[in-house]
């Protein structure tokens, strides 16, 4: 996520639990440690909305395709999440 802190974009990164990541609402809530060791909910600092994006379709060899981008988390390998 980016979050603007003045002119600046800054990145912001969360770790959340599955029931944590259920809803707009709970991710408001989520706890974002600072340096100085005092957590801040993400709502403080970011605004949270739904929304959906269009996907991105490009056409190799005439045929259209769908290209996702994801994150792999952990030590898991891209083939591994591929299949």
């Amino acid at each position: 996520m980016t979050e603007r802190d003045s002119i600046y974009l800054v990145n912001v990164t969360g770790c959340a639990t599955a029931p944590e990541r259920a809803s707009i609402d709970t991710l408001r809530d989520l706890q974002l440690t600072g340096l100085g060791g005092q957590a801040v909910p993400l709502g403080a600092v970011a605004n949270l909305r739904y929304e959906l994006e269009q996907p991105t379709i490009w056409r190799r060899a005439r045929i259209p395709t769908i290209t996702l981008k994801a994150g792999i988390i952990g030590n898991a390998q891209p083939k591994t999440v591929v299949d």
